[in-house]
């Protein structure tokens, strides 16, 4: 399995690591993103990251929250595995709590939608007082190609 580390704003892979088929995607992820951080080029200054839900861990979480990384506190965004209790608060959302995404020139994408979850993890809350934590799910319309005539 690959794991590569892109930085957009440079247009650069910062870091890239191979591990075998029989490691779990989930193992040394807190050291990945440290590795990853050491090898970005003088000048940076902030640092946010976006990991999928394998990365939805309280050490990851700990870490850009808690100000110890040499950029400080990291702006973080992180996919959520799909739990019962997630999934069933995103069920409970009003169809006003949906708000449309916007492109880069402001028109509405009526497709792709975002709504705020009102959940609160108690791992979260155990850990000390962190900045705002979000949950934010994300829904999109499904186009079926021979449905569209």
């Amino acid at each position: 399995m690959a794991f590569n580390c892109y930085v957009p704003e440079l247009n650069m892979v910062v870091h890239s690591e191979f591990r075998p088929g029989n490691v779990s995607p989930r193992d040394d992820q807190l050291c990945l993103l440290q590795r990853t951080l050491s090898k970005l080029p003088e000048g940076v200054k902030e640092v946010e990251v976006r990991i999928d839900s394998a990365e939805y861990r309280m050490d990851i979480i700990e870490y850009c929250c808690g100000g110890e990384s040499p950029y400080g506190v990291i702006r973080f965004f992180i996919s959520v595995p799909m739990y019962r209790v997630y999934r069933e608060e995103i069920e409970r959302l009003p169809e006003e709590a949906w708000h449309s995404f916007r492109d880069e020139g402001g028109r509405e994408d009526p497709d792709r939608q975002w709504g705020e979850v009102h959940i609160v993890s108690t791992a979260l809350v155990s850990c000390g007082p962190y900045p705002e934590i979000r949950f934010i799910a994300v829904r999109e319309r499904m186009k079926h190609p021979k449905l569209q005539e």
